[in-house]
């Protein structure tokens, strides 16, 4: 009698199981690249990033602002990797070597800031065995500064405000994808 409602039990639970039990696994993953610039405030960042003038602004009044290459996650490339950044690893590749070797030293004189501001977080859950859903809050921004002679010549910021769900949707795979997430033996399974 108790093997009876074992096996009823299970059966009554086995159709739940595989389509319809909600939030079954849970992930929080954030995002964080702060500049160690204006104690991570980005109001602060866009304020005075929109006070500098192109081939106004020097290097010195980018420091007086409050611009500092060598915060934390500020990256600065010099010569040609700022080009590369910039304009992809094969902005060179159609250049021969003799005129690339003359216009190295005017290369040089050009230095790129790149400072991040990302503050996301992606909350991943399993909403049915064979369907996962991934929600996406928060922002992205990069401010792009290149200097020519310690001036600015070019400064642009790019900025993205993120509020986006992804359904992913798997036909058998779900089960064995969540045991692997529950941290369930699936190698057997295979």
């Amino acid at each position: 009698m108790k093997t009876r409602r074992s096996s009823l039990r299970i059966l009554a639970t086995l159709p739940i199981a595989l389509t319809g039990c909600t939030a079954l696994t849970k992930k929080i993953n954030d995002e964080k690249s702060m500049t160690g610039l204006f104690n991570d405030d980005p109001t602060v960042l866009e304020e005075r990033f929109g006070k500098i003038i192109r081939e106004k602004t020097t290097r010195k009044e980018l420091l007086e602002l409050g611009f500092d290459p060598k915060a934390k996650n500020v990256d600065t490339f010099t010569g040609v990797p700022a080009f590369r950044r910039l304009f992809g690893p094969d902005v060179f590749r159609q250049m021969d070597g003799n005129n690339f070797s003359k216009r190295l030293p005017e290369y040089n004189q050009y230095e790129l800031w790149v400072i991040p501001y990302v503050d996301t977080r992606m909350i991943s859950s399993r909403v049915f065995m064979n369907e996962k859903r991934s929600h996406t809050t928060g922002s992205k921004s990069y401010y792009t500064i290149v200097l020519h002679d310690d001036v600015v010549v070019y400064a642009a910021a790019d900025s993205v405000t993120l509020d986006q769900t992804q359904v992913e949707k798997f036909l058998i795979s779900g089960p064995l994808a969540l045991l692997r997430e529950l941290g369930g033996a699936v190698g057997f399974v295979r």
